[in-house]
């Protein structure tokens, strides 16, 4: 891990920063990935070699700030808000015909967007790129039924990619789609957040 810690160092003197720790090497690499995008020089020591080395290390820090431990208790605080309210349109649609609503968008930022795929379990351990798409379709079967078909959408002028559920086949009835998400859905968002908050508090204590 020493080589970690000496990159981090590097990295913090070469911005200005007093540490630059798992937390932040985000806006770090965020700076030089939209200033590589928008085709601006980089400074000289944001080698390749080095943003490959941001990136791994910005994508592990995304992941564990948003899954590995205890995901499905982070999911309830964080993606699973956005999930919730996805199925709550869905299921709109489907309870009432005079929901005239055919398209609903949500444009935001892509740590909103990984945050609903690790709730989702669909994540893929990558940033998502510019103008990336997290897709749900809603169908009326010829039986009355309904189903959810989901895609991600992640490079332009590409084929979306199919994603299912763990648990689901890709074509998954709009019934299990709203049960194997349930896990990650809070019913009193503020009250789950003060539980593991003052938790955590009584735990930094320590014991003497």
């Amino acid at each position: 891990m020493d080589f970690i810690s000496a990159f981090l160092q590097m990295v913090a003197k070469k911005n200005g920063l007093s540490d630059c720790t798992l937390e932040s090497v985000w806006s770090v690499y965020d700076v030089l990935f939209c200033e590589k995008m928008h085709n601006f020089c980089l400074p000289t020591w944001a080698t390749t070699n080095v943003l490959a080395k941001l990136k791994k290390l910005m994508d592990f820090s995304f992941i564990f700030q948003f899954g590995i431990h205890e995901r499905v208790k982070k999911a309830r605080l964080q993606g699973g808000l956005l999930v919730n309210k996805i199925l709550k349109n869905m299921m709109a649609k489907a309870d009432n015909s005079t929901y005239d609503l055919k398209l609903v968008a949500y444009s935001t930022h892509e740590n909103t967007l990984g945050a609903l795929q690790i709730a989702l379990n669909v994540y893929n351990g990558q940033q998502a790129p510019y103008a990336s798409c997290q897709i749900f379709e809603l169908f009326e079967e010829d039986t009355r039924d309904f189903t959810v078909q989901m895609y991600f959408r992640n490079q332009s002028g590409e084929t979306p990619y199919p994603v299912s559920l763990l648990g689901c086949a890709h074509v998954c009835s709009l019934e299990d789609f709203q049960d194997l998400l349930q896990p990650v859905i809070t019913q009193d968002w503020g009250a789950e957040w003060q539980d593991i908050h003052f938790s955590k508090r009584k735990k930094s204590k320590g014991v003497m």
